[in-house]
C-alpha cells in the first residue's frame, strides 16, 4: 500500500503512519484530497468550526477501484481512526462532495457517521447521523 499526498500536508505523525498501514490492509493506494488547513481556508470551504484539519491530526481521501461506502466501513472496522465519516453523493446543491473523513480526534472513541445534509429555504446545512452497516447508498 501507498499513499499519494497530492502536495497536501498531513501534520500528524502518527495519522501518517495509521494511513500507510490501513493502505496496507486493504490492498490498494488512498489519495489524500485534503489534509492540514489554515482558518480562513477552512471557512471558504464551509468546513466545520472546529474541525479537525486544523489540528493537522484529519484527513480527506479516496481510494481507486472502491466506492467511498466500502472505503470508510473498512476504515471503521480497522479501529485505526477515532473517527470516520461518510461523505455520500447526494443531490443537494452547495452539499459537500464525496469522500471519506478520517481524523485522530481524542474526544471520539471509533467514531461513524455519515454526512446527512438537510437544505432548508435554499441553503445547505450539514448534518451528520450515525452510519449504520446497512445503510443504503
Amino acid at each position: 500500500g501507498q499513499i499519494s499526498y497530492h502536495n497536501y500536508n498531513v501534520s500528524s505523525k502518527i495519522l501518517r503512519e495509521k494511513l500507510l498501514q490501513f493502505s496496507q490492509q486493504i490492498g490498494h493506494s488512498i489519495d489524500i484530497t485534503c489534509g492540514d488547513r489554515i482558518i480562513i481556508y477552512n471557512e471558504i470551504i464551509g468546513g466545520a468550526k472546529k474541525s479537525r484539519h486544523l489540528f493537522g491530526d484529519a484527513v480527506d481521501i479516496k481510494v481507486q477501484g472502491m466506492t467511498n461506502k466500502q472505503v470508510a466501513i473498512l476504515a471503521n472496522q480497522s479501529a485505526l481512526f477515532n473517527t470516520v465519516i461518510l461523505y455520500p453523493a447526494t443531490n443537494a446543491i452547495g452539499a459537500l462532495k464525496p469522500h471519506v473523513h478520517l481524523d485522530l480526534n481524542p474526544a471520539n472513541n471509533n467514531l461513524f457517521l455519515i454526512y446527512t445534509p438537510i437544505v432548508i429555504d435554499g441553503k445547505v446545512n450539514n448534518k451528520y447521523s450515525p452510519f449504520k452497516i446497512n445503510q443504503v447508498r
